[in-house]
């Protein structure tokens, strides 16, 4: 998931993981009224210790803000 303003006009999108390692993407969806994008990397291109390195990320819930 990203911003649509990132990735709008694109013609290559390349991810890069923490680990350093670039892997081609292709843009699946885009919402540019919300500003939104959603994107994939083909997992079997990503390495083994890559995929080791990768934190999920948590997610809140906006409804417990105050």
């Amino acid at each position: 998931m990203t911003n649509n303003h990132v990735v709008a006009d694109s013609k290559e999108l390349t991810v890069t993981f923490i680990d350093e390692t670039s892997i081609t993407a292709a843009i699946k969806g885009t919402d540019s009224m919300n500003d939104l994008a959603v994107i994939a990397v083909p997992v079997s291109e990503v390495s083994s210790d890559t995929m080791a390195a990768i934190k999920v990320a948590t997610l809140g819930d906006s409804d417990e803000l105050k």
